[in-house]
């Protein structure tokens, strides 16, 4: 009850009421002891200078009563405010420095922290999310080179009719496009769910319905589920939507649904390794059980699972692990057959768990060597106003209230840095997600929210705070008589102040050497990534994705006659070198992968290390492929129009040395799936990357393109000059040959290859811009501190020159002085620089983790620019003239 008064009497009214009561009562008294005095016989004049003695100072008074009221502390914080206010708008440079240096880092790690809270804290946009998992199958023999697959379609059926720890399961074939056609055709990502996806996600449309489960069956499947954006970008947002017609590749589907503007789903690779969904997914169809699959093989379907209440994934895990038994034994599987269950929002968060972290960690280094420099710049101010502190100390100013008010201004840096970073974080946040390509999971969510707010607000206190600690420690332990007596002098000069500065531009050094070898490793993996040997060229090429929509194209005659026209048309460009046809590009991820078996053996090849089954990729191509990309022949020869009457085969370095060691490859047969059957090898090419530069070259065998009719395939294209220019005769040609075709995808092969390293660019391009914001910090701290002392030593200097000391001793003086907290932090910096670098050694490529070049460069780099900062202020020492300077003291 008392703390409820206190806090009421604070309210404006009620201390107005207050304060108008104690100057009634002090007047009231004031003339009670004047009447006393009068009656006494004291002459007026004296009677009123009696009176105001007995009462003593008002203003002392009304203090006391404050205190009593509880008002004082309050009062002192108001001064302390205002008068911050003051001295902060009057130390402009000073101010604007401080809070531009802490919006950099505050916003930067303001827009990191968004990124962490979104991937990996919030839950995912469904109701309990905590209880859908995703479901994928181990395999034995493919076990050593891909630890976990998607699931195969039959296994997934079986689940559905026997498992009890689910409410229910889902499938999802993803990764497809289709051209929704049309007068203005266009091509979208689409998925292929089970009927029940919907529900067991627990999103319900925003009008119309999802699917009913008798839609999963032939014959009733033509209808579609779209999401909200499609809706609007192509229907206008019409709600008459739901039961109207839409051709999907020629086909008509009817609209049963529109989804929420809410609904998110999955993208690209955001489900594991070897899934591929769109990266925008606008359509889905329902997936039938017309889509059946032998029971081994084709593991290329997403299995989603609602845990039931009160169970958990490794309980849903046993059961289904014995489900797989069952299936192995049933089918003739063999063994080890098992699953793996995942809760769904660490799946989606697992690859970008420890790079935001370091990333984070990062950012925090930065904003650390932000605290410090702006540490060591109050420190150097603060050794300015020790005389001003020093005269408010003997007139009665405590040392509390200076380290107040000392920590009251830097907290108003703080708040106004942190105003400021949040402002630029929510202009890099939109920045970012708008113009990056990267495929980081639920980008398109991220956004300031109460989180992210909190953050900064504590991490700009923290700041202000830290930034100011050290000087309010020095103020507590210096003596005012000590900077009274000095004059001009100030504790500036004393020998603890300058070790104290020493010490943060040391501990400055050692954090910018963390991220200045962090960016050196990623700039090593990076440059000797680009310089890999891709095993074909990227110059002067570029590929077209092309997608022929079913049933206008039916039996594999017309794809073949599609193809080969449109090889024909490319190729007839001027400027064109060559045009080819390529089921899958290099770098573009695996496809189409299968075991192969040698000629006279009914067991896939093993391979004699892992004793696993040896995985090939099959590439159908057209006979320029190899000269159209600059794959070069190693033996034998390249595929030509005479082999179309059999099955030929030209395979890569790797598998050649693979599957036939100390063999002749050449006239060897072998057959696999894919539809290939059975191939006889007439040439060797170099090895090409698949997937990524920084993975092994994928074993491949190419197929001439005619022996499968393919509904999507790259044509490849080749000029003499830049073949930018060329792409709108290209898309006129494609269009040419079908005008109901949409714009297709066109892609040079240099932007492909820069694509496929766009992750590592983005990494690059961070840990640049911390190590380049850390090295700049710790320069200007390192002028700063040489520049202050060299000033401070004005008179020892001119002394050593008026008693012969050179210039070249003076300027040696100056630089040693300044580079030794230099040196000291590179002994403290590189060796846990070493130590942290540990975390990034998995992305790291052709390059160690402790790698002595990038720390000899490292510390080269420190060394050089500091001897240059250094310079500046050392030149400045050596021009000072003895006898100006001295002619004062």
């Amino acid at each position: 009850m008392f703390l409820w008064e206190k806090l009421r009497l604070l309210l404006p009214w009620n201390r107005r009421e207050r304060e108008r009561s104690l100057d009634d009562e002090l007047q009231s008294h004031l003339e009670l002891a004047r009447d006393d005095a009068l009656a006494d016989g004291a002459a007026r004049e004296d009677a009123g200078f009696a009176a105001r003695r007995d009462l003593g100072s008002p203003l002392r008074v009304r203090e006391e009563t404050r205190r009593v009221w509880g008002w004082a502390s309050w009062d002192r914080l108001k001064q302390d405010f205002t008068y911050s206010m003051r001295t902060l708008r009057k130390a402009r440079t000073f101010t604007t420095v401080s809070v531009l240096s802490l919006a950099l880092g505050i916003g930067s790690a303001t827009a990191i922290f968004s990124l962490v809270n979104t991937v990996l804290l919030k839950p995912l946009s469904y109701p309990e999310p905590g209880q859908l998992v995703s479901i994928r199958e181990v395999v034995p023999g493919l076990a050593s080179m891909y630890p976990s697959l998607p699931a195969n379609y039959q296994h997934f059926r079986f689940w559905r009719e026997h498992v009890r720890s689910f409410d229910s399961i889902a499938a999802i074939e993803g990764g497809g496009i289709m051209d929704l056609t049309g007068a203005d055709p266009v091509r979208l990502d689409i998925a292929m769910v089970s009927t029940n996806l919907f529900h067991l996600l627990g999103v319900r449309p925003q009008i119309g319905r999802a699917f009913l489960p008798e839609e999963g069956t032939k014959g009733h499947a033509h209808v579609t589920v779209i999401t909200n954006a499609l809706w609007q970008s192509r229907f206008g947002s019409n709600p008459a939507i739901v039961g109207h017609t839409i051709s999907v590749n020629d086909t008509p589907y009817t609209v049963v649904g529109v989804l929420p503007p809410g609904f998110r789903f999955p993208k690209g690779g955001d489900l594991g390794p070897l899934t591929e969904l769109g990266k925008n997914t606008q359509l889905f169809l329902p997936l039938t059980d017309t889509y059946t699959n032998d029971w081994d093989g084709d593991y290329d379907y997403l299995v989603f699972g609602r845990l039931k209440p009160n169970l958990t994934v490794q309980q849903a895990a046993a059961e289904l692990d014995m489900l797989e038994t069952q299936i192995g034994r049933q089918y003739r599987l063999g063994a080890g057959l098992r699953v793996t269950c995942t809760r769904l929002e660490d799946v989606i968060a697992m690859p970008m768990r420890t790079p935001l972290y370091v990333l984070l960690a990062a950012v925090l280094l930065l904003l650390a060597i932000v605290c410090l420099n702006l540490a060591n710049l109050v420190l150097a101010r603060s050794t300015v106003r020790a005389r001003e502190f020093s005269i408010r100390t003997a007139l009665g100013a405590g040392r509390s209230r200076l380290i107040q008010q000392l920590v009251i201004e830097m907290l108003l840096l703080g708040i106004g840095g942190g105003a400021l970073g949040l402002a630029l974080a929510t202009l890099g946040i939109h920045t970012f997600v708008t113009h990056t390509s990267l495929a980081i999971p639920r980008l398109d969510e991220v956004q300031l929210d109460g989180r992210v707010l909190v953050f900064s607000i504590v991490v700009s206190f923290a700041c202000g705070f830290l930034s100011g600690v050290v000087s309010a420690l020095r103020i507590a332990k210096a003596d005012a008589h000590d900077a009274l007596r000095a004059g001009t002098h100030t504790i500036a000069g004393s020998r603890v102040a300058l070790r104290t500065r020493e010490a943060l531009i040391g501990a400055e050094v050692a954090m910018s050497v963390i991220l200045l070898f962090g960016a050196g490793l990623m700039t090593s993996s990076l440059i000797r990534l680009l310089n890999i040997d891709k095993g074909f060229t990227t110059e002067q090429a570029v590929a077209v994705e092309i997608v022929l929509p079913y049933p206008r194209y039916k039996a594999d005659a017309d794809y073949a006659r599609f193809w080969d026209r449109g090889i024909e048309q490319l190729s007839s460009i001027p400027g064109v070198e060559s045009a080819a046809f390529a089921s899958k590009l290099p770098l573009t991820g695996e496809s189409m992968v299968d075991g192969i078996v040698l000629e006279g053996s009914e067991q896939p090849v093993l391979d004699p290390a892992s004793r696993d089954h040896i995985e090939i990729n099959v590439r159908y191509v057209s006979p320029e492929y190899f000269q159209t990309l600059g794959i070069p022949l190693l033996r034998g020869r390249f595929i030509d129009a005479h082999d179309r009457p059999g099955v030929v085969a030209v395979v890569s370095e790797r598998l050649a040395a693979k599957v036939w060691p100390h063999r002749n490859p050449l006239g060897q047969s072998f057959s696999t799936g894919a539809g290939v059957g059975k191939a006889k090898v007439i040439g060797v090419v170099k090895d090409v990357h698949a997937t990524a530069l920084d993975q092994e070259p994928t074993m491949i065998a190419y197929v001439p393109y005619w022996h499968r009719g393919l509904s999507y395939a790259d044509l490849v294209v080749r000029t003499a000059r830049d073949p930018t220019a060329l792409i709108p005769e290209i898309h006129r040609r494609i269009r040419a040959l079908d005008p109901s075709l949409p714009v297709p995808t066109t892609l040079t092969i240099d932007k492909l290859v820069s694509e496929s390293l766009s992750r590592r660019y983005f990494q690059l391009r961070l840990a640049a811009a911390f190590a380049g914001a850390a090295l700049t910090l710790a320069l200007i701290g390192i002028y700063g501190l040489v520049a202050y002392n060299t000033a401070q030593r004005r008179t020892e200097i001119a002394i050593r020159l008026a008693i012969g000391a050179t210039r070249t001793d003076v300027l040696r003086a100056v630089l040693v002085r300044g580079l030794r907290p230099i040196f000291i932090g590179l002994l403290i910096g590189l060796p846990c620089a070493a130590l942290v670098a540990q975390l990034i050694r998995k992305t790291l490529y052709g390059v160690k983790a402790t790698d002595p070049l990038t720390m000899i460069a490292v510390a080269a780099l420190l060394v050089v620019t500091a001897l240059c900062a250094c310079l500046l202020p050392g030149r400045a020492a050596v021009r000072t003239d003895p006898a100006s300077a001295l002619r004062y003291e």
